[in-house]
């Protein structure tokens, strides 16, 4: 039980900070002090910090025909939806890339999407798709519930380059109905990393519950379920608005935010406010 811990602590301190409020069983602390947006060096690691870093394990020799057969671990092996993807993207050459060359050529040298997309990773909401959106015009970042936690390097990266670099316009933070990430805010997971990452939403779930009377019908629990992926909206853009770089350039009228849901039944994409 300790190395299991021990494993997660090492990952959620030098990777995403350490979020606060962190559970789901982890039960020491780690030694990483948790990075905050609003530091001057937001990702600076604590001059006491011992925790020692753990480096992936070396591999000699080179790839073989053996570990690419499909033997074993299944590494490269034949898959169906593998060559369904292969196939797919002739016919994307074929059907769209050939017949707009000038388009592709110049995606090929530059982008510079006017939107940064933050979305669920939910495969029934792509981005490009709800939106007829042409290549080149979203720049997307997605994952577990549309969550913008305060510590995620890997988040604060794409919007600062989206900010700083590619000049975007406007961010949106974008959920979706039926989310399974607003579902599982009321489960007792066993999966501690999905735990984890669930903790930057549940102030979203005790919003709602704040003012609304415990949900007795099937209706009354879905409406729940939608206010709370709603709220989810309003609370992540809130956090968006905690980092320094997005706060002065709102201020500065150099980007707008705003909220955006996606209703799977109907199609529809609509503005939260």
């Amino acid at each position: 039980m300790r190395s299991n811990a021990f494993g997660v602590r090492i990952i959620l301190s030098d990777i995403s900070g350490g979020p606060a409020g962190v559970s789901a069983g982890i039960t020491e602390t780690a030694d990483l002090s948790a990075p905050s947006l609003t530091d001057s060096l937001p990702f600076t690691r604590s001059k006491e910090a011992k925790t020692p870093v753990t480096k992936p394990p070396k591999t000699t020799g080179s790839v073989t025909k053996d570990t690419m057969s499909g033997s074993g671990s299944g590494t490269g092996a034949k898959s169906p939806l593998i060559d369904q993807l292969l196939q797919g993207n002739r016919e994307f050459t074929e059907n769209d890339f050939n017949k707009d060359p000038e388009r592709y050529q110049m995606l090929a040298q530059a982008q510079s999407p006017g939107v940064l997309w933050i979305g669920c990773s939910d495969s029934r909401a792509d981005p490009e798709r709800i939106t007829s959106a042409p290549p080149g015009e979203l720049f997307v970042t997605r994952n577990v519930g549309n969550i913008v936690p305060a510590h995620d390097w890997s988040l604060s990266a794409v919007v600062e380059y989206s900010i700083s670099h590619l000049k975007v316009q406007e961010i949106v933070v974008v959920g979706h109905s039926d989310c399974g990430a607003v579902k599982a805010l009321d489960k007792d997971l066993q999966d501690p990393y999905i735990a984890l990452w669930l903790n930057d939403a549940r102030e979203a779930k005790a919003r709602v519950d704040a003012r609304i009377s415990p949900p007795k019908t099937s209706e009354e629990i879905k409406e729940r379920t939608h206010q709370i992926e709603l709220e989810n909206i309003r609370l992540q853009v809130e956090h968006l608005m905690t980092y320094p770089f997005v706060r002065q350039a709102v201020d500065e009228g150099r980007i707008g935010v705003h909220g955006l849901y996606y209703d799977l039944k109907t199609g529809s994409l609509s503005q939260v406010v």
